[in-house]
């Protein structure tokens, strides 16, 4: 990255963020003079590009497309809910205005429940719940025995770590919160 100063720098020159996204320099250039800075390395550059620096999802680059319809499995880009995104920004699990990138788990019509400590989806055991964060501080859940998802409810779950920030502990997101597909284009898988 950019150096300043012998430190490091948060921010990518545009020819950086350009060859490591794989498109033009020309279109990181407008997308500069056009916001008056330097690319962020971090964070969502509107309206297309995300990066994910969480183990939650695939490390890397990812590309923000429109959803027409959710379905199952879909890996999405969301924001959270307005309770959640407070305790992410207050544990520093996100910086204000970070959306998440999760699986979409459950849908409209679905059962989920709580049962000893693990979530199950339909009956099948999906994701356990853990009481803590890795700093010992208490996780909320929504979730106490069986709760069917109504209309524009979606579950957004991650199932490569133990630890992800997702539904378990922010319940169901709306339809609405979910800002389109992400579609990983670079970086570390």
């Amino acid at each position: 990255m950019n150096e300043a100063k012998g430190r490091p720098s948060p921010f990518l020159t545009t020819k950086e963020a350009a060859a490591y996204l794989r498109i033009t320099v020309r279109t990181m250039e407008n997308w500069r003079w056009s916001n008056n800075g330097p690319l962020p390395a971090t964070g969502v550059l509107p309206p297309i590009l995300l990066y994910n620096p969480s183990e939650s999802a695939p490390l890397g680059w990812y590309r923000v497309e429109p959803l027409e319809v959710i379905s199952r499995g879909d890996l999405v880009v969301s924001n959270l809910p307005e309770a959640a995104s407070r305790l992410a920004i207050q544990r520093r699990y996100l910086a204000p205005g970070i959306p998440v990138i999760k699986n979409v788990r459950a849908l409209e019509g679905d059962t989920v429940c709580e049962i000893k400590g693990v979530l199950q989806i339909n009956g099948t055991s999906t994701v356990r719940l853990l009481s803590t964060d890795s700093m010992g501080r208490a996780l909320p859940s929504p979730w106490t025995g069986c709760r069917q998802l109504q209309a524009e409810e979606v579950l957004l779950l991650s199932d490569r770590t133990p630890d992800s920030f997702d539904g378990r502990y922010f319940g169901a997101v709306r339809e609405g919160d979910i800002i389109g597909r992400a579609v990983w284009i670079g970086g570390d898988r």
